[in-house]
């Protein structure tokens, strides 16, 4: 056995046909549990711990034979995943730049699925080497707020620096709300994420389109309006998840359709990452942005 398993967050070799689930941690059975991406399109993880969990998520993610793109113009902490990346865009022009090349993309998957009459890119021919791709935006309303309006840009003075940013921000907002309504069944998969605070602004237009909430928080974070917030109507599920895991501690709530339950999340394994991802043979990426 790998001796980098970690109680099986991470397959002995890659493993495309667990390509939906990204193991965040261990649930009360003490079984790999997190995101399983056969739920929906797009995820979202809110809290104080949410960067860590968008690394422990690209580790989960490439070791199942996903692609990784990762975009977060605030700070991009990828450690020393980055060669493994497809894409990582640190300015709101690379995250343009990269939400567009993810358009294209999709519509290049959607015209084989109509050339070959199938409603999923899984039904798609083997041959064609398509793999899922997995989307990690961090500081997401952050993004997006900012390129909400052209009037920045269009009040800038002409060639100027503030001109080129305010408009780069709003082709990535424009972008990005594209790519979360079109990429269905298409294998692109976005998990946005968000502090506490910034969460609670997304509008309800833009949450529409996420299916899996998960809650990474610190204690601090884990108030009883951000719970009521992201899992409205659950909020008994939420208690018996957590006092089934034993202690709040460490814990990570995850919500979709089918309920509340809790993970204990694991480290991010980020400064291990280039021991882990090359002992089971995930191959490094030229990525574009640097």
């Amino acid at each position: 056995m790998n001796t980098h398993e970690l109680d099986g967050l991470v397959p002995a070799q890659v493993s495309p046909d667990d390509w939906h689930n990204l193991v965040l941690g261990h649930d009360r059975y003490g079984q790999p549990a997190g995101i399983n991406l056969r739920h929906g399109a797009h995820s979202r993880i809110v809290g104080s711990l949410k960067t860590i969990a968008l690394q422990r998520l690209a580790i989960s993610a490439l070791s199942r034979g996903n692609e990784v793109v990762w975009i977060d113009t605030q700070s991009a902490e990828v450690g020393r995943l980055r060669p493994w990346l497809k894409e990582v865009a640190t300015t709101p022009a690379e995250a343009g730049r990269s939400l567009i090349w993810l358009l294209r993309e999709v519509g290049r998957r959607q015209d084989l699925m109509t050339l070959w009459n199938v409603s999923c890119w899984r039904d798609l021919p083997r041959s064609m080497n398509l793999s899922p791709i997995t989307v990690l935006v961090d500081n997401f309303n952050q993004l997006i707020q900012r390129g909400r309006s052209l009037e920045e840009a269009l009040t800038s003075p002409r060639r100027s620096v503030k001109r080129r940013n305010a408009f780069a921000q709003f082709s990535a907002s424009y972008h990005l709300q594209r790519l979360m309504s079109e990429t269905e069944s298409t294998g692109i998969h976005l998990v946005v994420a968000d502090d506490a605070a910034s969460a609670l602004q997304v509008p309800p237009s833009i949450l529409s389109h996420i299916s899996t909430q998960v809650l990474a928080p610190r204690p601090t974070d884990a108030s009883g309006h951000l719970i009521g917030a992201l899992f409205p109507g659950a909020e008994a599920e939420v208690v018996k998840a957590i006092c089934d895991l034993g202690e709040a501690r460490g814990v990570m709530l995850i919500g979709t359709r089918k309920g509340v339950s809790a993970v204990r999340l694991s480290a991010s394994l980020s400064a291990e990452a280039p021991v882990i991802l090359s002992e089971i043979g995930v191959p490094k990426h030229s990525n574009r942005s640097t």
